[in-house]
């Protein structure tokens, strides 16, 4: 059965949990950079700070005229050089994908500028290097390197997204002060089972990255995530598959602002098509009067299911 859900059925008792995450996005933007202009930047990073290279990227392609690349791999692409900025995103400080990222960037050229915590990133970096405070635990953590990458990017590209995202920022504590309690408690036992697929469009691709990553951390599973509607034939097919051995699996489509009616359409389309083949699709609208407002919403949404999904198990 597919099940249209929406965010503003609250009681005003917002989840708690994810205003730190929010108040640590406000402590990065807070930092300052001194770095070369350039409209080349890739951002590297594995685990749960990699959403903040998601983010960014998404928020460029609606503020910028050029891409921001986002990459978690240890391959470093090779138009990478002289006169791009390379920056390493971790959590940890030790994390091996990205001291094997950071050696190969050496002797590519690359200005290098490390957000990390304190460990063996920071002592080997050959850049600049900003510490994660040690206070900036969990969704914290993610939500620092948000603020700080944006903040980056800024002095970067002499852009100013800084200002919007604050913007964003208080838009979206309003919308935690709506969040029901009790729709954040159902919808995490609508999905109390394995989830196996989260799908967005590309606009908000980050927060559909990063609810897999709130699963997969929760649940102790492996997920994929997806974007629409870059969702072909094939596909399409093997998720209606009706054997006996794939009933169980399921998938949630997170809608943002930003599609075209087209796009909205084709979406509405497979999850009919899906449902009159006996699929279960989640389809959660974010809401958010722009692209970047409904992936703000989706991740502190995904932020505040794990304080549920985690326990159903």
């Amino acid at each position: 059965m597919t099940t249209r859900n929406a965010i503003h059925n609250g009681s005003g008792d917002g989840p708690q949990l994810i205003d730190s995450m929010l108040d640590w996005i406000q402590a990065g933007l807070n930092e300052e950079f001194a770095v070369p202009h350039t409209e080349k930047i890739c951002v590297f990073g594995v685990g749960q700070c990699s959403v903040a290279g998601d983010f960014v990227s998404d928020l460029a392609d609606t503020h910028l005229s050029f891409p921001i690349f986002m990459v978690s791999d240890t391959r470093v692409p090779g138009w990478i050089g002289k006169g791009t900025l390379s920056v390493i995103l971790s959590a940890t400080g030790v994390d091996e994908e990205m001291i094997d990222v950071l050696d190969a960037l050496r002797s590519s050229g690359s200005d290098i500028f490390c957000i990390t915590a304190d460990g063996p990133i920071a002592h080997r970096s050959v850049g600049q290097c900003i510490s994660i405070p040690s206070e900036a635990v969990g969704f914290g953590c993610s939500g620092f390197c948000i603020g700080a990458v944006v903040s980056l990017i800024s002095a970067a590209t002499g852009c100013d997204l800084k200002t919007p995202t604050r913007n964003l920022v208080k838009r979206v504590e309003h919308f935690v002060g709506e969040l029901s309690e009790n729709y954040v408690r159902s919808l995490a036992e609508r999905l109390s089972r394995h989830v196996d697929a989260f799908y967005s469009t590309s606009d908000i691709h980050a927060c559909s990255k990063w609810w897999k990553h709130v699963f997969d951390l929760n649940l102790r599973s492996l997920s994929f995530f997806g974007e629409l509607p870059e969702f072909d034939h094939n596909e399409l097919v093997g998720w209606s598959d009706p054997n006996s051995h794939a009933k169980e699996l399921l998938m949630v489509v997170l809608k943002g602002s930003g599609e075209s009616k087209l796009v909205d359409d084709i979406v509405n389309c497979m999850a009919e098509v899906l449902n009159e083949n006996g699929r279960d699709v989640v389809t959660i609208d974010l809401g958010g009067s722009t692209p970047a407002e409904s992936n703000l919403r989706g991740i502190v949404l995904g932020c505040a299911l794990s304080r549920y999904i985690g326990g159903m198990y």
